[in-house]
């Protein structure tokens, strides 16, 4: 049976190096599924920088307890009609924000946005 998922989806996502913290202190994402048509554009642009901006500022929704080093909490904006790499969305996260993502956060978010947008082995069977 196919099973209809819709892309107005959030999934929540903790980074590695919070989950053994105590609830209060852990950061949550809270991330996106994408439209069919995103999900596309997303795979053919590979691994470019474009790719990364795309997947980062179109499937991060927002988040909880995210702090800079002085305990402020970083407030989650978004754009409205963003083109990004010849692709326009609805809503994106703001682009100055990606500046408070590391690399090794960055490089996670995208792997758990990609995961979460991708079939799992139960959606493929038959």
């Amino acid at each position: 049976m196919v099973v209809a998922r819709s892309s107005r989806e959030v999934f929540d996502y903790v980074p590695r190096s919070d989950r053994n913290l105590p609830s209060a202190q852990k950061t949550t994402f809270h991330l996106r599924r994408f439209p069919t048509h995103l999900a596309m554009r997303a795979r053919a642009l590979a691994d470019s920088d474009d790719l990364v901006e795309l997947v980062l500022r179109a499937g991060i929704a927002g988040w909880s307890n995210f702090q800079n080093l002085a305990g402020e909490q970083i407030v989650a904006k978004h754009q409205k009609r963003v083109k990004i790499s010849g692709h326009t969305l609805d809503e994106a996260l703001d682009k100055d924000l990606l500046e408070w993502f590391d690399q090794d956060l960055a490089t996670e978010l995208l792997e758990a946005i990609r995961t979460g947008n991708a079939l799992t082995d139960e959606d493929v069977k038959n």
